[in-house]
């Protein structure tokens, strides 16, 4: 009953400030509180998924006073079984985790039709990688939800999306090694 009470007043809260309804205020919970493994383990392919928007989620998970869950290492390895096995997780330099993927193209005008192909499923799903072309044919993609500072289902769920995109015409035959 409590718990029930708890979502009514920051619901009435939220309201009044102009956000969202209790059912939003479940899903800052959900978003915040605990990592979805539901996803993970699910029987639905991550591919067949959609990513859920972070930004208003972390707003208002940040006027509840609470702070959005970063995924940790062994979750995002249990994720990364479901993607191309080409996709490493990665640290940068403030230790957060990130997707990257590494391909070589054929020439510049491959890597930037490749970033067009990336770039119509990104704003489908409304999450978008970081994209790197270095060189004229060395293209890196990272994934990273800013919004929470680190690695989110959302990144996993684009990656096997990324993963369905044909890109043997734009790929050079010879590979950088993982």
């Amino acid at each position: 009953m409590a718990h029930l009470l708890l979502h009514t007043r920051t619901s009435t809260a939220l309201q009044s400030r102009g956000l969202r309804s209790r059912s939003r205020v479940a899903s800052v919970q959900h978003h915040t509180s605990k990592p979805r493994l539901s996803t993970c383990c699910s029987a639905t392919p991550l591919k067949q998924q959609r990513c859920e928007p972070c930004e208003e989620a972390k707003r208002e998970a940040e006027y509840m006073g609470l702070h959005p869950m970063v995924m940790d290492r062994p979750t995002a390895e249990k994720y990364k079984e479901q993607v191309d096995p080409r996709w490493q997780i990665i640290e940068d330099t403030e230790k957060r985790l990130r997707l990257r993927r590494v391909m070589r193209t054929k020439n510049f005008t491959k890597a930037l039709e490749l970033f067009q192909r990336v770039g119509q499923v990104a704003e489908a799903e409304g999450h978008h990688p970081d994209l790197h072309l270095e060189g004229w044919n060395n293209v890196r993609i990272e994934l990273w939800t800013h919004a929470r500072n680190g690695l989110s289902d959302n990144d996993f769920i684009v990656a096997a999306k990324f993963d369905d995109i044909d890109l043997a015409d734009l790929l050079s035959k010879k590979q950088p090694e993982a």
